[in-house]
């Protein structure tokens, strides 16, 4: 495989779906979100649900 630099501002929405949908699969994908809770988290729901991990220094 050859790493090869292109434009961002080259690539449309479009095709950045097209390629995310031919090599990528929702089962495979791991998405790790870091943020104030109270902030992201309503944001978030239209996306789908998450596993919430809490780290021991985090106030909650």
């Amino acid at each position: 495989r050859k790493n090869v630099i292109i434009n961002r501002n080259a690539v449309t929405l479009n095709k950045a779906n097209e390629i995310a949908r031919k090599y990528y699969s929702p089962e495979n994908i791991i998405l790790v979100i870091v943020g104030n809770q109270k902030i992201i988290k309503d944001k978030l729901s239209d996306i789908g649900t998450f596993d919430e991990v809490y780290y021991k220094d985090d106030p909650k």
